[in-house]
């Protein structure tokens, strides 16, 4: 006869003709909302009152590894894609052709799945609940560019100044349309690129603004402009293709501004082609969209004094050229603005 406690008893424990009377039947592990819904009382009663539930050592087995059930399978899955997408677009975002068109894509696509991962995560276990929460933030912050307000805002008791950027891409039909929308904008300056004529000799008759009108450039400032530069066109390193940069010296209260209009290359006629899985031009595009921020960056940085950059960067949230050339700079949206920008 072996004593319940020696080593044939443990052994029995293991094995498959286990004594019933040995067994210890472990609680079930509750789900992170059955735990929270726990802080606020337990509507169903005491529950070491009602025994041990059905199934207790088989839960109890499940919660070690989230992986046995579907949905546990499923979350973990997409964390690890999302994860490996965001750092792919860190890496790769604006290198390579793949990466380029993963930046232009609409990355927002990505949360749709989390609408039925999440939820299901939260009554599956308290580790897929977590894992789902990660990988939804990710996504949202890190792979669809979602962006809050900053809590570190900066000194109010000056009087702001109000910039408004438009890329009008020289259409004709918005002319008469943004002649309206200035005086609403209530604006300090507006710049404007991609300036149509019909558009230029529109500006060019608003009375109490000062305007400048120049090829593919306008401004429009209630404040004056005392001088008005032009980025020279050998400006870009290696023989590279020319940026368009306009710096406009904007006369305020506190000193000159300089505040400069960009519009560096976009890269939309090349994906949108008419063959758009040929990698050869947009990777040739890419090369280029490199030398010209490249060429941008370095004529603004021989500024000693404070400045401002606004226009049409074509570089999204994730690029990786935005963050090397203009990671200096406060971007305004990431402080004040809220959403995919």
């Amino acid at each position: 006869m072996t004593d319940g406690r020696s080593n044939g008893s443990t052994k029995s424990r293991r094995g498959p003709k286990a004594n019933p009377e040995d067994l210890v039947i472990l609680p079930e592990r509750p789900s992170l909302l059955r735990r929270l819904s726990g802080v606020f009382g337990d509507r169903g009663g005491d529950s070491a009152a009602r025994g041990p539930r059905s199934g207790g050592v088989r839960t109890r087995h499940l919660a070690r590894r989230p992986l046995a059930t579907p949905i546990g399978a499923a979350v973990w899955a997409y964390t690890t894609i999302m994860l490996g997408l965001f750092a792919y677009l860190y890496l790769q975002a604006d290198k390579s052709a793949v990466g380029m068109y993963l930046l232009f894509a609409p990355r927002w696509w990505c949360l749709i799945p989390w609408v039925i991962l999440l939820p299901a995560a939260l009554f599956t276990g308290w580790r897929t609940s977590v894992v789902g929460v990660a990988g939804a933030a990710v996504t949202l912050f890190g792979v669809a560019g979602f962006q809050l307000p900053s809590l570190f805002m900066p000194d109010t008791t000056r009087r702001a100044m109000r910039i408004v950027t438009y890329n009008a891409e020289r259409s004709l039909a918005v002319a008469p349309l943004i002649r309206e929308a200035i005086p609403r904008w209530n604006a300090d300056v507006v710049l404007i690129q991609g300036c149509s004529p019909m558009l230029a000799d529109s500006l060019d008759a608003i009375e109490g603004f000062n305007v400048d009108v120049r090829p593919d450039f306008c401004a429009v400032a209630r404040l004056p402009l005392e001088r008005i530069d032009a980025m020279p066109a050998d400006s870009a390193p290696g023989g590279g293709p020319a940026t368009d940069v306009i710096r406009y010296h904007v006369r305020t209260a506190l000193g000159v501004l300089p505040v400069y209009s960009v519009r560096l290359e976009t890269p939309g006629a090349t994906i949108f082609s008419d063959r758009p899985l040929d990698l050869g031009p947009l990777a040739t595009s890419v090369a280029r969209r490199k030398a010209s921020s490249r060429a941008a960056a370095l004529w603004i940085s021989h500024v000693d004094t404070a400045f401002v950059v606004a226009g049409d960067f074509s570089l999204p949230y994730g690029s990786g050229i935005l963050r090397s050339d203009w990671g200096d700079l406060t971007n305004a949206f990431s402080e004040v603005g809220m959403g995919f920008g």
